[in-house]
């Protein structure tokens, strides 16, 4: 409990009332709900209509204050502006990944081209908090944090018996699956699984609790996942969660992480070029 009420000191929810608590759950569900329907009109092929969306959806999220705080009353707390500048990161990554050039750069290096730009901003978010600053290192045994990381290959094959996607255009280089391990695990597995591993539900819990955090992130990464079609979105909630558990018991990022890489390079090169 005393970890618990210092956390609260530090971002302003000590003290808040139950009423105003709500209306910030209401705020912060409101605006996820417009960042899920964004997604839906994307993976429905309304892509106007959901940059619209997402494009509202940011405009609401970064002036929290005077949607939640409004005629100069009580601003609202730091753990608020916190989990909007986190859930604004969904739609941001979205429009980046929707509006870029991308007609000149190979596939593989869109992962890039989105994922840098990203990291960029998610790491130094990691680094302000020190609970969260712990998850990007190796905790508990080494062999353990391996044995997380190898489920990614029969996480991969099955993803793949999903999805079933077409080999990578990209020539011999990038098709190399110790190059698209590298690329894929530091621009897709690490920036996917600070975001929604780390951030989202750390946030989502302040104010929902630990459960719904987690699940709720694992939702949002689903509905970011329907682009690979329904039952890889389901596949997608349940490896998310259950990565979500992992991390919540080991408090480390780096198995999971890991495992998201060796996920996407099977389902992206090695089993495309073996069954495909």
């Amino acid at each position: 409990m005393t970890g618990a009420s210092t956390i609260h000191e530090q971002d302003g929810l000590q003290g808040v009332t139950p009423g105003r608590m709500n209306v910030m759950r209401g705020y912060l569900a409101l605006c996820t709900v417009l960042v899920v329907a964004a997604e839906l009109a994307i993976a429905g092929g309304a892509f106007s209509t959901g940059l619209l969306l997402d494009g509202a959806a940011v405009l609401l999220l970064f002036s929290n204050r005077w949607h939640v705080a409004p005629g100069g009353t009580q601003a609202p707390p730091d753990a608020l502006s916190s989990a909007c500048a986190v859930l604004a990161l969904l739609p941001i990554m979205r429009l980046l990944s929707v509006t870029m050039p991308h007609k000149n750069i190979p596939e593989m290096g869109w992962y890039v081209a989105i994922g840098l730009p990203m990291l960029l901003v998610l790491i130094p978010l990691m680094g302000e908090q020190e609970r969260l600053r712990t998850m990007l290192r190796i905790r508990g045994k080494v062999l353990s944090q391996g044995a997380i990381a190898l489920l990614g290959i029969p996480l991969g094959m099955l993803a793949y018996a999903i999805a079933q996607p077409k080999p990578l255009q990209d020539g011999p280089l990038l098709n190399n699956p110790v190059v698209a391990f590298i690329v894929l695990t530091i621009f897709t597995g690490l920036m996917e699984e600070i975001l929604f591993r780390g951030l989202l539900p750390d946030a989502a819990e302040r104010f929902f609790g630990p459960m719904t955090g987690m699940l709720g992130a694992s939702v949002v990464f689903a509905v970011f996942n329907l682009g690979g079609g329904l039952w890889f979105a389901i596949f997608a909630l349940y490896y998310g969660f259950m990565f979500s558990l992992i991390v919540r018991r080991t408090g480390s990022l780096v198995g999971v992480t890991i495992a998201h890489g060796l996920l996407n390079t099977g389902l992206l090169v090695i089993w495309p070029q073996v069954w495909g």
